[in-house]
């Protein structure tokens, strides 16, 4: 098995230079035979934040603001939750579209339709990403 050629591709968008090393030793790819390319990967018009919390409970003015901020300055934004309990509660806490997985297909396009349509927040599980 040794001896049969496999050309793998890794595609992403989010690691560091920093990490590269790591990534090659966890996958066991031999760097003289691995070929990174790298390439900008940001856009200027495009910007986030990522705050790692349960900001919903534990800052919902810090929600609040940030939701009413993208539709004043015309912006979109997307809230990830994990779960869809605390994802119907946030949706209509907020007065803003939901999207997760069990939703049906008609459902979730409404809710895509609106957030588009209409700058301002969704609120969404992982299913969106």
């Amino acid at each position: 098995m040794a001896v049969v050629s496999r050309q793998q591709v890794f595609l992403t968008g989010t690691l560091p230079p920093s990490r590269v090393k790591k990534f090659t030793s966890l996958f066991r790819l031999q760097t003289q035979e691995t070929r990174v390319i790298r390439n900008k990967c940001t856009r200027d018009n495009l910007k986030y934040d990522y705050i790692d919390t349960d900001v919903e409970f534990r800052c919902p003015r810090l929600v609040k603001e940030m939701v009413a901020k993208a539709k004043t300055h015309q912006r979109r934004a997307i809230i990830f939750i994990l779960s869809r309990l605390k994802c119907n509660y946030l949706a209509f806490a907020l007065n803003i579209p939901k999207f997760y997985a069990y939703m049906t297909p008609k459902s979730r396009k409404s809710a895509i339709d609106t957030w588009t349509s209409k700058y301002g927040a969704i609120v969404a599980t992982t299913a969106m990403a």
